[in-house]
């Protein structure tokens, strides 16, 4: 693309719109200081950066986004962005996110990989069945469930008795589900 050639884009709202007809070595140069203010105390300018790189419709990108898959709160952000880049690496990082000890996140994960059109394994999900986080198991089983299998019992059984009733309810239905 040069300069010349004509762009014809609709937004609704109010959008500060960079178009950036640099060199591959400028643009990484240009990631690589968003992806220093992500580790930045200021959390205006973490935002800022986060936001940036978020927006950012490149691989090139990809190396200075997967730093948010780390950082507290930036994790779900880190995770939608790299999905837009179907891609080995990316689908790796992302299946990585699975064993995360927040929900938000494994949700986050496991969207991102289906619209990949990612096969989680099942493992994956019975692994989440032993989570410290309650509505890991929960999300764990509901995936499961998906696909029934009477193999499942004996990871669903401890379930039953556990201390989130929510959980144990549905342990107890799936596990009505394979016993038919």
């Amino acid at each position: 693309m040069n300069d010349s050639t004509p762009l014809s884009m609709i937004y609704n709202g109010d959008f500060l719109v960079k178009i950036s007809y640099s060199t591959e070595d400028q643009l990484s140069e240009q990631f690589s200081c968003y992806s220093t203010q992500l580790k930045s105390n200021d959390i205006k300018e973490k935002m800022e950066a986060a936001e940036a790189l978020s927006f950012i419709d490149s691989p090139l990108c990809i190396d200075y986004v997967i730093p948010m898959l780390s950082i507290e709160n930036l994790e779900v952000l880190g995770i939608n962005t790299l999905s837009r880049f179907n891609i080995d690496k990316v689908r790796k990082l992302i299946m990585g996110m699975l064993s995360h000890n927040e929900s938000e996140v494994v949700s986050a994960a496991i969207n991102a990989l289906d619209s990949m059109k990612v096969q989680i394994p099942r493992i994956k999900f019975l692994d989440m069945l032993s989570s410290n986080n309650a509505s890991i198991r929960f999300i764990g089983l509901e995936n499961l469930e998906l696909t029934p299998n009477v193999n499942d019992k004996n990871y669903i059984i401890p379930l039953f008795q556990d201390l989130d009733s929510i959980v144990a309810k549905k342990a107890k239905e799936y596990n009505q589900l394979i016993s038919k």
